[in-house]
């Protein structure tokens, strides 16, 4: 089937990180490289894309997303392009991205493992849309909100962390990444948010397994905060010893 604007948005960002040169990815052989790949191709294929739909072929027996896109051709990938931009400047990247990703992520994997990090950043994360869920008139008050909102969440924190890991720490990638699912968002009706939640944390946990998401990251990986003498295994010069007489 055809792209829509905000796949095309999301596989530029596959092809620039997944198919990097194995050196800037930390990868050693042909086996690695391999993984990457596969890893690229699963995130881009509709049904796992973290910003897509569902698969639009009946014979999955998955519900058809009813497109009604407010108009056509260069006037929708222009309306697309505003939004993304919007996303991308005014939230995504300059706000959230920049605090979630740029500050708190790297001091976390300075001291633990990636997946240990994506967990810890989600307990806060959702709860950093309370207010404004609240005034567009969600049901904050309703625990069952708040499991599918740590769900879904959970999902986009590990994929936007490999995006983070895999770029050697850009702010710029994560940011584009959040900001393509929230444009995605903005275009496209989800019929059935279960399914999207469930088909979102299989990419996610294929991600865990793939990069191994689960080992803490090297001391001098550029995602990992240079914190002096965190597991580094050095222990600072002492001043020498002044002889003579007190």
């Amino acid at each position: 089937g055809c792209h829509q604007p905000h796949e095309l948005v999301l596989e530029l960002i596959c092809h620039r990180v997944a198919y990097k040169n194995k050196v800037s990815l930390g990868l050693q052989g042909v086996q690695d490289e391999a993984e990457v790949r596969l890893a690229g191709g699963f995130i881009q294929t509709k049904p796992l894309l973290h910003i897509s739909v569902f698969i639009d072929d009946p014979r999955w027996g998955l519900p058809f997303a009813s497109y009604q896109l407010p108009a056509q051709g260069l006037e929708l990938a222009g309306l697309v392009a505003v939004a993304f931009i919007y996303q991308m400047f005014f939230f995504n990247a300059t706000g959230e991205e920049a605090g979630w990703r740029g500050f708190a992520l790297p001091r976390l994997q300075a001291r633990v493992s990636p997946l240990l990090a994506c967990l810890v950043l989600n307990v806060f994360w959702p709860l950093w849309h309370f207010f404004l869920w609240m005034a567009e008139g969600k049901p904050v008050l309703s625990l069952s909100y708040w499991g599918e909102a740590y769900l879904t969440h959970l999902s986009a924190t590990v994929i936007i962390v490999w995006f983070f890991n895999r770029s050697k720490g850009s702010i710029l990638v994560a940011g584009i990444a959040h900001a393509a699912a929230n444009t995605a968002f903005a275009f496209l009706t989800i019929p059935n948010w279960r399914i999207y939640d469930w088909t979102a944390a299989a990419a996610a946990l294929l991600l865990i397994v793939i990069d191994r998401m689960w080992r803490k990251l090297p001391a001098d990986h550029p995602a990992v905060f240079p914190a002096p003498g965190l597991g580094s295994g050095t222990i600072p010069p002492q001043p020498a010893d002044q002889g003579g007489l007190s």
